[in-house]
């Protein structure tokens, strides 16, 4: 796997939107199977602000939603690897290189719309891909009391669409999380292998030049499945594992809404900056994410001396 930009790109989108589609559809399909069917009650019920008891396992739901917030939607590791995406893409080389001319700036200003409309665009697929999950397991999985954990997780997740597709559910369902997972595989492999790649040079264990960077980059995405593997062999649960990368990521977001507001204050250009909404949005954003990320390092580490906070 070299990693290079436009398979990736091509790819996961192929896959991803397939498999949103066919999910969308059962939704659609759900609510003419009048067992099944969501009603207008138990969506407003959704909507209160309000958590479930503890599940017979103990595990807490405010922990489960804290250790998932990493994960769901546009999560830390999207946000770290979107910088490499603009850059592949080329958005920093159609602006050209910074100076001081208004024909510099007004490109600059163009492109920064550009990167508005990928975060409201983004956020707005990814918001409703996951309500249609959401809705989709509560009005299956929630109402037959199924959990999907251990190795037969996938299994348990394909139940969600038996009611519409019948006995080719769990084929479909298989080819959708073949394509969903492969392609945040797929992604999360190029994206960490730039990351590292670029590490390496920071720490300076690497040249940093344009062949060393390209070299360590196929490197990492050899070195990455292989360990992805060893983990699958090794540790066979899936929900736990999920949790836990949700965990590290739910972490990282306050790390990352401190280094944008570092690079807003400290290295903005002038003809560039935001106005007072935009910085008011940035600072709650980050105000939520150390609040967030926060409270779930505590719920972590107070446990390991005898103090339970959830």
């Amino acid at each position: 796997m070299a990693g290079r930009y436009g398979v990736v790109q091509t790819l996961s989108t192929i896959l991803v939107a397939g498999f949103t589609f066919v999910t969308i559809f059962n939704l659609i399909q759900l609510q003419s199977v009048p067992a099944w069917k969501i009603s207008t009650s138990e969506a407003l019920e959704g909507l209160w602000f309000q958590l479930p008891e503890k599940n017979s396992a103990g595990l807490s739901p405010l922990a489960t939603a804290l250790a998932a917030f990493g994960i769901i939607g546009v999560g830390a590791t999207e946000l770290i690897q979107y910088p490499y995406w603009c850059l592949e893409k080329g958005y920093a080389r159609w602006a050209g290189r910074r100076d001081q001319s208004e024909e510099w700036a007004s490109r600059a200003r163009g492109w920064m719309k550009v990167m508005q409309w990928d975060a409201w665009v983004s956020a707005l697929i990814y918001t409703f891909a996951t309500v249609v999950f959401y809705l989709l397991g509560a009005a299956v999985l929630g109402r037959v009391g199924l959990n999907p954990e251990g190795t037969r997780m996938v299994r348990t997740l394909a139940e969600m669409y038996v009611p519409v597709f019948g006995p080719l559910a769990h084929t479909v369902f298989l080819f959708g999380a073949i394509a969903v997972l492969y392609s945040t595989f797929f992604v999360a492999t190029a994206g960490h292998a730039r990351v590292c790649a670029d590490a390496l040079r920071v720490f300076g264990l690497s040249s940093g030049s344009v062949k060393a960077r390209r070299f360590w980059t196929q490197a990492f995405c050899v070195f990455f499945p292989a360990v992805a593997l060893l983990f699958y062999a090794g540790i066979r649960a899936p929900v736990a594992l999920i949790l836990a990368s949700g965990v590290m990521q739910a972490i990282m977001l306050p790390m990352l809404a401190t280094g944008a507001l570092y690079f807003r204050y400290r290295f903005c250009d002038p003809r560039l900056q935001p106005g007072r909404l935009w910085d008011s949005l940035l600072w709650i954003s980050g105000i939520g994410l150390l609040l967030a990320g926060g409270w779930l390092t505590l719920s972590k580490l107070l446990p390991l001396v005898g103090i339970d906070l959830i």
